[in-house]
């Protein structure tokens, strides 16, 4: 979802007159922030549940830590829907023993089979705290999937930066006389 947010943004800002370049000139504080909670998200799926046990659900809430202290070092850059959106999936993760749970109505059962090995994932059964927040929104384009309140938050948050950073002029094109005559 994430990706096709990032594509669409961009198309729409281009179809807005907006400058493609100017995303090569965002500058963003510890990006390496990020690719530690994905190589952590990543390496506890690739382990699964059944080796990591409830170690995996530690991992997968600390991998989180470091997304917010990346949104927290660019805080002047991002608009507050994404952070606000990863903290709407976190609280649902924390709540639910470090995983999302899944509205498994709209899945196949290989999908349903793969939730039992994810870290990450999890079925939404009667118990599940806070199942709004949950994967229960499915989506059949552009493939289909399930998607939380969280997950539009985190869109939208995306769409309003590329569009911001796109609709920029150039650096040297910029007004340098702070709006005196």
């Amino acid at each position: 979802m994430l990706i096709e947010a990032l594509v669409v943004s961009i198309i729409i800002g281009k179809l807005r007159k907006g400058r493609i370049s100017n995303l090569g000139e965002i500058r963003l504080i510890r990006t390496v922030l990020l690719f530690m909670a994905i190589f952590i998200q990543v390496a506890i799926n690739y382990f699964g549940r059944a080796a990591l046990g409830s170690a995996g659900g530690v991992m997968h809430l600390s991998s989180y830590f470091f997304v917010f202290y990346f949104f927290w070092l660019n805080k002047q850059t991002f608009n507050i829907f994404l952070p606000l959106g990863t903290f709407l999936n976190f609280l649902v993760i924390a709540l639910n023993k470090g995983s999302m749970p899944v509205d498994s109505r709209y899945m196949t059962d290989a999908s349903i089979e793969k939730l039992a090995f994810s870290v990450t994932h999890t079925i939404m059964t009667e118990t599940t705290i806070f199942p709004w927040l949950a994967d229960i929104i499915y989506i059949k384009w552009p493939g289909q999937q399930l998607i939380s309140i969280g997950d539009i938050f985190i869109c939208a948050g995306i769409f309003i930066f590329i569009q911001r950073v796109m609709g920029q002029p150039r650096q040297g094109d910029r007004d340098l006389s702070g709006g005196r005559e």
